[in-house]
Parts: C-alpha cells; sequence; structure tokens
C-alpha cells in the first residue's frame, strides 16, 4: 500500500479483499479487476456489521505505522520491539589495563624444577546497569453504522473512509511517540547539566558546553575588552563568533569518536572509555540555532562545506512551542557513585541550542501493540475501536553526549 493518504482503486480494492477475508475467513473473490469493486462490498456487507468492523480493526491496525500524515520527531530514538519484560539490562566492560611482566623467561628467569601458572585468574570487570519504566497508553475511535453504508458505496468514498480513521489515529499516536521522546531528551538534558555542574565527568565542561563562556574564555576576553560576548543578542550578530562555533563544536563531535571518559558520568573507581563513531550519534540541533550558523557564519564564505555538519535533525522546540530553546522537568539521573537521583525540584535548561548523544543514550519502542472493537451498540448505532500500545523509555549516562547551550 503506498499511502494512508493515496488510494487508487485497485489500492483500495486490494484493502477490501483483505477485509472480506478477515470478516469471512476465506478469499473466494480472487479476482484483481478494480471493476469487480462494488462487488466486493457488497459481500463484506452481507456478513453482518460485527465482523466488518472486526475485520477493520485487524486490517487497519496491521498497517497502522508503515506510512502516516504526520511524521513523529526524533525518529532516531525508536528502537526495535524488546518483548523480555519490563526491565532492560546493559553491560558496560570497565577498562583494566593490567599488562604483565612476560613469563617466558627472556631474562633467564625460568629455572629447573619450577613451572610457569598459566591457570591464574583475572576475572573481567564490568558494570550492569538496569532500566525500569513504562507507560500502558489507550486510544479508542467510534465508528457509526451509517457510515459504512455510504464508506462502501464506492471505491472513492471508502478510501475517504479508511483515510479519515487512518490519519486520526495515526496521528494522535505519532503525537505521542514525539512528546515521550521530547520528555526523554528533556530528562537526558537537565541531568547532563546537573551531573557537569556536580562534577560526575571526567573534566569540566565537555558534557554541558556554555558557547558563550567557551568563546570569551578561548579568546582571553573580560567584559572590558572589545569583541567580549556577554549576552545572546551580542553573539547573534557577532560573524567571528559563529564561525569560531563551528570549528568548536566539530572539535567536540570529533572527540566523541575517540575512546575518551570525557562525554559520560564516570562511576568511582571504575573507569570506562567510549567512543562514538559518526553514524552512531544522533545530533539535535535547534533550528533557530542551525539559521544562525548558516547566514552568519557560511553566508561569508565561498566554499560553505568548510563548515558543513553531517546527520543533523533540526528542532523547532525542544519541550514546549511558545518557549522553543527551554527545557524543564525534573530528572533522574546517575550519580558517580552509581545511584540515581530523583530531583524534587524542577531544573531549566535556557538557550539550548544543540544536543548530541551515541545512539544507545536514548531510546523508546512500543510494544504490545494490539487492537479489537466492540459489538455493535444497537441503541446508539455505533461501536469502538480500541488501540493498545505500551511504551518504553529509557537514558543511559553512562553513554556518551553533550548539550551546547547559549550562554
Amino acid at each position: 500500500m503506498a499511502s494512508v493518504n493515496d488510494f487508487t482503486s485497485q489500492q483500495m480494492y486490494t484493502l477490501a479483499l483483505e477485509i472480506y477475508s478477515e470478516a469471512t475467513g476465506n478469499k473466494n473473490l480472487d479476482t484483481i479487476d478494480s471493476g469487480d469493486f462494488v462487488s466486493v462490498g457488497q459481500a463484506i456487507l452481507k456478513t453482518g456489521y460485527d465482523p466488518i468492523t472486526g475485520a477493520i480493526c485487524k486490517v487497519l491496525g496491521r498497517t497502522l505505522f508503515r506510512n502516516r500524515a504526520y511524521s513523529a520527531k526524533f525518529k532516531g530514538l525508536e528502537i526495535s520491539e524488546q518483548k523480555f519484560g519490563a526491565v532492560t539490562r546493559k553491560l558496560y566492560p570497565i577498562d583494566d589495563p593490567a599488562f604483565e611482566e612476560d613469563e617466558r623467561g627472556w631474562d633467564g628467569s625460568l629455572v629447573d624444577d619450577q613451572s610457569v601458572d598459566m591457570y591464574k585468574i583475572h576475572k573481567p570487570k564490568v558494570v550492569s546497569l538496569y532500566w525500569y519504566g513504562e507507560g500502558v497508553l489507550q486510544k479508542k475511535v467510534t465508528l457509526f453504522r451509517d457510515q459504512f453504508d455510504t464508506a462502501f458505496r464506492s471505491a472513492e468514498d471508502l478510501a475517504a473512509f479508511i483515510s479519515m480513521i487512518l490519519t486520526e489515529v495515526s496521528n494522535e499516536i505519532e503525537l505521542t511517540m514525539e512528546s515521550a521522546a521530547r520528555t526523554a531528551i528533556g530528562n537526558l538534558v537537565t541531568g547532563i547539566a546537573l551531573s557537569d555542574a556536580a562534577g560526575y565527568s571526567v573534566g569540566s565542561g565537555n558534557r554541558h558546553i556554555k558557547l558563550i563562556t567557551a568563546y570569551n574564555s578561548f579568546f582571553g576576553l573580560t567584559s572590558q575588552d572589545p569583541g567580549y560576548i556577554g549576552t545572546v543578542a551580542d553573539a547573534i550578530k557577532n560573524e567571528e563568533f559563529w564561525k569560531w562555533s563551528y570549528a568548536y563544536i566539530g572539535k567536540k563531535l570529533e572527540m566523541m569518536e575517540n575512546k575518551t571518559e570525557l562525554f559520560h558520568t564516570a562511576l568511582t573507581g571504575k573507569p570506562m572509555s567510549f567512543h562514538t563513531p559518526k553514524d552512531k550519534m544522533n545530533i539535535y540541533i535547534l533550528s533557530d540555532f542551525r539559521r544562525y550558523m548558516d547566514t552568519m557564519a557560511k553566508a561569508s564564505l565561498y566554499h560553505d562545506s568548510y563548515l558543513k555538519l553531517d546527520g543533523v535533525e533540526e528542532v523547532s522546540f525542544w519541550q514546549s512551542a511558545q518557549t522553543p530553546d527551554s527545557i524543564k522537568n525534573k530528572p533522574t539521573y546517575l550519580k558517580s557513585d552509581g545511584t540515581l537521583v530523583a530531583e524534587s525540584n524542577a531544573t531549566t535548561i535556557s538557550n539550548l541550542a544543540m544536543v548530541v548523544f551515541d545512539r544507545d543514550a536514548v531510546g523508546l519502542t512500543r510494544v504490545n501493540q494490539w487492537t479489537g472493537s466492540t459489538p455493535l451498540n444497537v441503541a446508539g448505532g455505533y461501536t469502538n475501536q480500541y488501540y493498545h500500545w505500551t511504551l518504553r523509555y529509557y537514558n543511559s549516562f553512562l553513554e556518551n553526549a553533550f548539550i551546547v547551550t547559549l550562554d
């Protein structure tokens, strides 16, 4: 099926056969001549409204997630289904550079009547991290009996009817997934900011890059110096700031490709170094920030490829359309002692320009998706079609990530 919003007669005929098969348990109408669509529709109606509703529910449930009128943002966060309970576990190796002296006796240390013990134990060091969290969601759509009489009179009417149902339900589910993604990213962002401030990282300023502060520090500028940037407004109109920012952020992205401890929470006594290749990075950038970079930095260059960031997805707003560059929540994040802290007070991150993280740092998935319909309500002349799904999500502060703010 090409698109839920672009049904041809041939596509509708195929869908009608599917509905007929579900409703009757067979497909004795095996012709593929789209001119027979009306007879297929009549045969479907003869099976009764309850079987029709159930069949439509099953068929649309199977095709619901193939193509949509609205596609949720942050698609890179959705991972494959997991059906092994509500707990996800991941093992992380601890750095263990325990090199030993070579025992082959090059220095004459091997003597008669002695042996080298090749069974000495050196156990691998790992950290086991668990994620818990899921939300159970439900949506219902009411289908009226009289709509069927209209819908099955022609291929066009049925196309409009099916498209209406698909668009309504899928848009709502897509918005739910997008909202969940925004929440997951919001928790990561505020958790990173608090972790960096608390010193849970190796070094400081790698996970929370304060771009204006970094610029002034890099050039040794104080408030008394010309060229000093004190506000976001000053930064926006400073062409040199945007050129430098491209280079500075590009260097951070390059550093994430190296195996270091700079971009994740460092557990006390358990050194772990990780790298994130470019093709494993999720890079989200506020569209306003991207436009400033393009107009202020690229516009003055003959070769704009010098300032090119690959694999970037633009974001119109992080959490609220009314305050596009801000995030406010009460995060739960990992401390250096391996425990989780759930903040009781809300943390606000303003002027958020960019979020970069390893694909394993944030994820959400929907499982246990199923649909079902009620019998016909003979008093009201309608049936209710239910959609159920479970949403699971996680943040991992042991994975590489950093945020960029204009402050």
